[in-house]
């Protein structure tokens, strides 16, 4: 018999290996504890730096480079592994591209010395085998009324964007900040749209910001997804590592 309601944790933007470790143990405290019926990856799991650094033109080609898109392909998979551990291996996941994994796609076609093997995410992480359902850059996945992906739009009115674009109820990372907008229409009050930003588990300043003020924050969302398709979610903001759920403080 299946359940009434899903219980889903969708986590944006780690950019391993630049993640926030506080924020990152905090979450999967609570991973641990809710047992969710699935995660929901954002994008931007892994952060690649060295393909920016090639294109930027600060350093050539090497097979240096490979290793590093392979060594941060490691530490993405120590995390996936990790958090299914904590899990278990019955729990759903869902693995959505975001722009630096997409950066590995067009960096392969780009240099052409660049070996190739083993470095596509699908190649790599096996998706099928591990049972994760794979969504390339700007494809959403779906959970009843509540679509996911990792995010289009950055500009100051972007929650905007995403729902005025996309006439559906849209969560995304991305943009590292928290950002919520909602669109009704006076025809039918009842066919709500809401699309929000839930933040990053990002360090909030990293080298290439240069100490420049930012709207970022640190969170997640819970999802509680009905049988009907309709959709409860909670945002969950951390603070220096801690945040408090269900009358528990994590972190």
């Amino acid at each position: 018999m299946s359940k009434t309601v899903e219980t889903w944790m969708a986590i944006p933007d780690t950019h391993i290996p630049f993640h926030n470790v506080p924020a990152l143990r905090a979450t999967e405290k609570l991973m641990a504890d809710l047992q969710p019926d699935g995660i929901v990856y954002i994008g931007d799991m892994g952060d690649y730096k060295v393909i920016k650094d090639v294109w930027e033109g600060n350093k050539a080609y090497s097979e240096r480079h490979y290793t590093s898109i392979i060594e941060d392909h490691m530490a993405v998979e120590e995390m996936l592994e990790r958090q299914v551990a904590i899990c278990g291996s019955k729990v759903k996941r869902i693995f959505l591209e975001g722009n630096h994994e997409e950066r590995i796609r067009r960096f392969i076609c780009q240099v052409p010395m660049a070996d190739r093997s083993n470095l596509l995410l699908e190649e790599y992480f096996q998706f099928h085998k591990r049972g994760i359902q794979f969504y390339p850059l700007n494809i959403p996945a779906q959970l009843g009324k509540l679509y996911l992906l990792h995010g289009v739009y950055h500009g100051k009115y972007h929650s905007n964007q995403h729902v005025v674009n996309y006439h559906r109820n849209i969560m995304y990372g991305h943009t590292h900040d928290r950002q919520i907008y909602t669109e009704i229409t006076p025809i039918d009050v009842e066919d709500v749209h809401t699309g929000q930003s839930i933040g990053c588990l990002c360090d909030k300043n990293p080298d290439y910001m240069k100490n420049r003020p930012n709207r970022w924050v640190h969170g997640f969302s819970v999802i509680y997804v009905h049988k009907n398709g309709s959709f409860n979610d909670h945002f969950v903001k951390i603070t220096r590592g801690k945040f408090m759920f269900g009358g528990k403080v994590y972190g």
